[in-house]
């Protein structure tokens, strides 16, 4: 393996009560060959201090003059890296001290990949999990219409691949604009994969980005699947009705008969059938989620496509019963 110079982009905004043990973690890598780039957004707790209390000449400290938020402060740690890889770092998680040693070793013997993560820890929350992410190009390609295929924090990926791709996060997007990123990529031939290892510690702080905003970041969430329904199928079907709460039933009868007749539809990825099911049986299960009033036609449409299981009728009796209350 090479001795690659790896840019660590880490984003800081009031996250003093973690970020020690996150830049520790960095620094402490048994990759030694790596500058952290660290980018403060402005804190206005001891988060600066912190920064400033390093003297190491791998890291490169730099101080937004005013708060850019997430998307713009990402994409300036993408214009300072100088590596030829770059890896992702959340201020408040914990990288294991091989993780950067092992991601390197997994792109370089994997030379057709742009981009890659790997499994994580979750921590801090209601209960400790280990969380695996989709492992294949396949896997991650089909999965990304509907949710990230990666975990973000655990993101590594080409400098050539950033210049290629032009790798940007859009900054219309406040949040999900990670899941809108790599779906993007994979529209335009980028390919991602998933390490099969655990190397990170991710923390579901209650300060974190997205917490307390879970109706919000859900909008933007549905407007990347939206999108990307959209460059899936064409102008087949309009696909903005799909997140709509509450509609007449006999509306929501046709819309899954609709939905349902996409499988005869072409697709730009060239799914198989099991895959171009796989993303209906999610946007049929979401219809019925979204809408509280349904009826047992409506239940027996959505069986006949997502089929009959412990699982599924589970979820139908949960539905129906649901709805007879809230009738």
């Amino acid at each position: 393996m090479k001795n690659y110079l790896v840019s660590v982009i880490m984003p800081v905004y009031n996250v003093e009560k973690y970020l020690k043990e996150a830049i520790d973690s960095i620094l402490n890598q048994t990759y030694k060959n790596i500058e952290l780039i660290i980018i403060d957004d402005c804190s206005t707790d001891g988060s600066k201090d912190i920064i400033k209390s390093y003297n190491d000449s791998r890291i490169r400290a730099y101080f937004n003059d005013e708060n850019l938020q997430q998307p713009r402060t990402r994409n300036k740690g993408l214009e300072l890296a100088k590596g030829e890889y770059i890896a992702n770092m959340d201020s408040d998680d914990i990288s294991y001290l091989n993780r950067i040693e092992e991601q390197v070793k997994f792109m370089d013997e994997n030379c057709d990949l742009d981009i890659s993560g790997c499994y994580y820890k979750a921590f801090g929350g209601a209960k400790n999990r280990i969380v695996r992410t989709p492992l294949t190009k396949e896997e991650c390609k089909l999965v990304s219409i509907i949710t990230s295929p990666v975990a973000h924090p655990t993101v590594m990926f080409r400098h050539s691949s950033l210049k290629k791709y032009n790798i940007k996060y859009d900054t219309n997007y406040k949040y999900s604009q990670d899941f809108e990123l790599w779906s993007r990529l994979f529209f335009e031939g980028a390919k991602i994969s998933n390490l099969p290892k655990v190397l990170l510690n991710y923390r579901e702080n209650p300060n974190g980005v997205t917490y307390g905003h879970s109706n919000e970041s859900q909008k933007y969430t549905e407007k990347v699947i939206i999108r990307n329904l959209r460059l899936l199928f064409g102008d087949v079907y309009n696909f903005d009705d799909i997140f709509v709460s509450d509609k007449d039933i006999n509306v929501l009868k046709q819309m899954l008969r609709d939905l349902i007749e996409l499988k005869n539809k072409p697709n730009a990825l060239d799914f198989n059938s099991v895959q171009i099911d796989f993303i209906i049986n999610y946007l049929v299960k979401n219809v019925i989620n979204k809408n509280r009033k349904i009826d047992l036609e409506l239940l027996n449409i959505a069986i006949s496509q997502i089929g009959i299981n412990k699982t599924n009728l589970l979820w139908a009796v949960k539905k129906m019963i649901k709805s007879i209350i809230y009738a």
